[in-house]
């Protein structure tokens, strides 16, 4: 699995912020609190540990904050820091109206798998090379 590098990029510091904050906060609950936010998200225990462990990009979904901060058991400025160092690592979506739309002429396909496979590439592609732009 890819492992987050040790530039000193902001948004690489505040994922490596928030996932220690709470590795600290787990270190200070019962036995099993892994297990409990497994449950609680819907997760699997290994993907628990990947999103608490620093040195793996997996980031903690949002949906998902509000329940590990409460199974946690974090003090409000524990809170404070935690959500600001998430905020940086995550920043809001910019809204639709910044956006720029692009549209892709494909060939006709002979079958579905190699349109879908095409299709799975480019938005791939593109994810990546915005990714790129993102952390410059």
């Amino acid at each position: 699995m890819k492992r987050l590098s040790d530039n000193n990029s902001q948004k690489v510091r505040a994922i490596k912020a928030y996932k220690e904050l709470l590795r600290k906060a787990i270190g200070r609950c019962p036995a099993g609190t892994q297990r409990r936010i497994a449950e609680q998200t819907g997760t699997s225990k290994s993907f628990v540990s990947q999103i608490l462990n620093a040195h793996y990009p997996v980031p903690l979904p949002q949906k998902y904050v509000d329940s590990v901060i409460e199974i946690c058991n974090l003090s409000d400025s524990e809170k404070d820091v935690f959500r600001e160092a998430y905020l940086l690592a995550h920043p809001p979506r910019q809204s639709q109206e910044n956006r720029h739309e692009m549209r892709i002429s494909l060939p006709d396909f002979k079958n579905a798998v190699d349109r879908r496979r095409a299709e799975d590439a480019i938005k791939s592609s593109a994810r990546t090379i915005l990714q790129l732009l993102e952390d410059k």
